[in-house]
């Protein structure tokens, strides 16, 4: 491990690569109250080439595939602040 990445852990508790990560997750789930963006844009957006690898991703993460938080987000009413 390279001393940035240390470092970075050392402050963060995490590694570079998982912050990233979830800081692109973080986003899509943001970008998906977006009924007029698709899921494979969404992917895209959030630096995910294959929209296959980013569903298998936001699945493991929320616990939901994109499409399915997207509808339970639109019947909530959620709202970003």
């Amino acid at each position: 491990m390279d001393y940035f990445s240390r470092l970075f852990k050392t402050h963060t508790g995490t590694t570079p690569k998982a912050w990233l990560i979830e800081a692109r997750l973080q986003r899509a789930a943001r970008m998906l109250a977006y009924p007029e963006t698709t899921v494979e844009e969404i992917a895209g957006h959030c630096g995910f080439n294959c929209p296959f690898h980013f569903s298998r991703s936001f699945k493991r993460r929320f616990g939901l595939p994109p499409a399915s938080y997207r509808r339970i987000r639109q019947v909530r009413g959620f709202v970003d602040s």
